[in-house]
Order: structure tokens, then sequence, then C-alpha cells
């Protein structure tokens, strides 16, 4: 039988962790630099993915509402000669000749 008495249970020391090498070191330091270049190339490739969607979008919308709704005939014009794009608001007989009714 074991004795209970303080003192006379050995026990292990605590793990030590081992002295770093140079080896070790420096393939952390090449694996930290190829993490790094691996981010860039994720973070890249998320901006284009990110652009490339927004204009497949802004193709879309442009195409489902029309070319002659969005780039109106003379637009250019008003632009090139220093003047403001201005937006007229059409009568209630005008938006209904254009939706198809005539009154």
């Amino acid at each position: 039988m074991q004795s209970s008495e303080p003192g006379s249970e050995q026990r292990a020391a605590p793990p030590q962790r081992p002295p770093l090498t140079p080896e070790f070191l420096r393939e952390r330091a090449e694996y930290e630099r190829y993490r790094r270049q691996r981010e860039t190339i994720e973070r890249r490739s998320m901006v284009r993915g990110l652009i490339l969607l927004a204009v497949v979008v802004l193709l879309g919308s442009i195409l489902r509402a029309g070319l002659a709704r969005v780039f109106v005939h003379g637009w250019w014009r008003s632009c090139a000669d220093g003047g403001s794009l201005s937006v007229e608001v059409p009568s209630p007989a005008t938006s209904e000749m254009l939706r198809g009714r005539r009154t």
C-alpha cells in the first residue's frame, strides 16, 4: 500500500517546449510568406468577382429596361454642351399614350 503522506509521491516535471531550431524558424517564415500571397490572390479574385457581378447586374437591368429608356435620344448632346440633364415629367395624357391607352 502506498502512503498518503505529502512529498512521498513523485511526479513528472511539466513538459518543456523544445528550443526552436533555425530550420523551423525558416519554415515558419516561408509559410507566412506563402499565406500572405494566397490571401492577396484570394482578395483580388473576390474583388474581380464582385465587379463582374456588378457589371452583369447593370447589363441585365439595362436590357430589361430597354436601351431607349436608359439612354434617351440626345442625352450626350446636352452633356457635351455643358447643359445639365433635365428630366421632363410627362403629363397624364402623354403617359397614357405611352402605355398604349388613348383618351
